[in-house]
């Protein structure tokens, strides 16, 4: 009987992990790519989202040296959460990806909190109001960098990136969606009520479905890049704390 195999991806805040699993649930093979972090100013914490991709790429082709992989029937991926990167119409990183760890939106946490009231956004996001969630650096670049928000295209979590990269669509999952602090938990949408505050729209952000849901099929050019199937199956992951 022919082995099948999925693969299971973790882009976190330092590096790339891809993992084989067989049909037994048992891994088989791994590969692991650092990412790098810039701290441009105090308080600022950023990546370039073409690293995550080239980690990525790394980590997998490392992955399934070990097997065939025409035998893999699906992938999905896990993230670090609450980092947000911003592209353009054609998929080039306008402003380097604002990491979890970033704490510059300090004023507009007080801000927003003033505007909208604590409660209330905590009600809609299930997050209490803190620099984490990307709603407060999205309002930080309306106050100090509106130019970048004004030429991007698409807003996305890093699984919406690498999913964008993959399979040509910007979809994530709802535990993706989750920590951005601009998702209504209750409604599964991303809030006009928050986003009409930091001057986005919600077709900025990536579709978001739930985890488990498969979120789209790899692209002809990507599945000849890694000599997987074409149209692999790419499945909804989730926040590497979820996880």
């Amino acid at each position: 009987m022919t082995e099948k195999f999925v693969i299971g991806i973790d882009s976190s805040t330092q590096s790339t992990k891809a993992i084989v699993w067989n049909e037994k649930g048992q891994p088989v093979s791994e590969g692991r790519a650092p990412i790098s972090m810039k701290m441009p100013q105090p308080g600022h914490a950023e990546q370039d989202p073409h690293e995550w991709w080239d980690s990525f790429k790394i980590a997998l082709r490392q992955a399934v040296q070990e097997i065939d992989p025409k035998r893999v029937e699906g992938l999905s991926i896990s993230n670090q959460r609450e980092t947000v990167a911003f592209l353009d119409q054609d998929g080039t990183s306008l402003h380097d990806a604002m990491v979890w760890l970033d704490q510059r939106a300090q004023l507009e946490v007080e801000e927003l909190s003033r505007i909208l009231g604590a409660r209330k956004i905590h009600q809609i996001t299930g997050k209490p109001v803190d620099t984490a969630p990307v709603l407060y650096r999205l309002k930080w670049l309306s106050n100090n960098k509106p130019e970048v928000l004004e030429k991007t295209h698409r807003i996305l979590d890093v699984q919406g990136y690498l999913v964008f990269r993959l399979t040509g669509t910007a979809k994530t999952s709802w535990t993706s969606a989750d920590p951005f602090g601009t998702f209504d938990i209750q409604k599964k949408v991303w809030s006009s009520t928050l986003l009409d505050q930091v001057g986005v729209r919600s077709d900025q952000f990536p579709e978001a479905l739930c985890p488990g849901e498969e979120i789209g099929k790899i692209s002809e050019k990507c599945a000849s890049e890694f000599n997987l199937p074409m149209n692999l199956k790419i499945f909804a992951g989730g926040g590497d704390g979820q996880c």
